[in-house]
């Protein structure tokens, strides 16, 4: 089973991302991410594993090193064919992140798609619309850049969620 750790962000953020997802939905580009009920964020590491509980045991064991931090999305971006996103600046604290859980679930568990999540191979990003085709993101493309201006926000929460179908496992509060 495919498992990702990540970030939720503040309630402003979260609130702004939701109504862009749905804008860009309404617009005809593919509906999963409302129809799936996912969240938007920010997935820190994607890994394999026959049980989530090892996973969670580690992130709790560790959450006191997590913290609040501040992030900043600057512009959009896509992964041809089929994803359109808000791209955060890669600043430290999401490099340290990504590295830190990365390398704290390594011994539990695997690399999962395709090594994309780890360190020096992962590119942050917050999906606005996903498994689209070339027609649904040109329409999601027009209407994230009729809507999308850039922002700051912060991630505020920790979380871990079973992949395909979406089942979000847990949730952290970080410390501020």
């Amino acid at each position: 089973m495919t498992y990702a750790a990540g970030l939720y962000f503040d309630r402003a953020s979260d609130e702004k991302f939701r109504r862009l997802i749905r804008r860009i939905a309404q617009s005809g580009a593919n509906p999963y991410m409302l129809n799936h009920n996912i969240p938007p964020h920010v997935t820190l590491a994607c890994v394999c594993a026959n049980q989530p509980q090892p996973i969670l045991d580690r992130l709790e064991r560790k959450l006191a090193q997590f913290r609040r931090g501040d992030l900043f999305w600057a512009s959009l971006g896509v992964f041809v064919p089929a994803v359109l996103y808000a791209a955060p600046v890669t600043n430290a604290y999401l490099l340290d992140l990504n590295a830190c859980v990365n390398r704290l679930l390594e011994p539990v568990s695997s690399a999962g798609e395709n090594g994309y999540y780890l360190p020096n191979q992962w590119v942050p990003h917050t999906a606005l619309a996903v498994q689209m085709n070339r027609e649904e993101l040109r329409l999601a493309l027009d209407a994230a850049t009729d809507d999308f201006a850039a922002f700051g926000g912060k991630a505020e929460k920790l979380f871990l969620a079973q992949c395909d179908p979406y089942v979000e496992l847990k949730t952290w509060e970080l410390i501020p």
